[in-house]
């Protein structure tokens, strides 16, 4: 047979069982019906009890009101827009280090090309000066006696007396050559025709 204080204890566990389904269950239903009505009413009860809940201490850390929900959206989404103008700036920085270097390169090209214009430039003026003085050599030779001529040519370079031959009057070239030594005058006339 069982112990009587057994049963006794468990006539009692069924007891408080029963008081607290019949206490528990109409009080549950009463709050939901009263969440209800008050809903219906407009006056947004779940949002009150959230704000009542959210000023106890304790209780403060484990509920979330909609307004800290918003702020807890809104820092994600900041965050996550942090983020990426972050990468988009990691991006913007490797960018202008690549245009940069860029740059640096076509200063050293531009700073090559101007040392070459400006050599160019000189060239140019000495050419300048050359054909001046060219001229006034043509000049000189034209009002020379064709003797006189024909030996400082004859001592000349090549180049420098085809240039004058080449640009004398002919009367007075043919004067020239023929006051030179034959094989010298024939040289003369054959680089001229070419």
């Amino acid at each position: 047979m069982a112990d009587p204080s057994t049963t006794k204890k468990e006539k009692k566990k069924t007891n408080v069982l029963q008081w607290l389904f019949l206490i528990l269950v109409p009080l549950v239903l009463a709050i939901v019906i009263l969440f209800i009505v008050l809903s219906m009413l407009g006056m947004d009860p779940i949002g009150k009890t959230k704000a009542f809940a959210n000023s106890i201490p304790v209780v403060s850390n484990w509920v979330t009101t909609d307004e800290e929900a918003e702020i807890e959206r809104k820092q994600r989404q900041y965050e996550s827009k942090i983020e990426s103008l972050e990468e988009e700036i990691t991006a913007m920085e490797s960018d202008l280090s690549s245009k940069n270097s860029e740059i640096d390169h076509l200063n050293q090209e531009i700073v090559r090309l101007t040392a070459q214009i400006e050599d160019s430039i000189e060239e140019d003026g000495e050419d300048e000066t050359e054909v001046e003085n060219l001229a006034k050599l043509i000049e000189s030779y034209d009002e020379m006696n064709p003797a006189n001529a024909a030996v400082i040519l004859s001592n000349s370079s090549n180049q420098v007396a085809l240039a004058i031959l080449q640009e004398i009057d002919d009367a007075h070239r043919a004067d020239i050559l023929s006051a030179m030594d034959p094989e010298q005058a024939a040289t003369f006339t054959e680089q001229l025709l070419d």
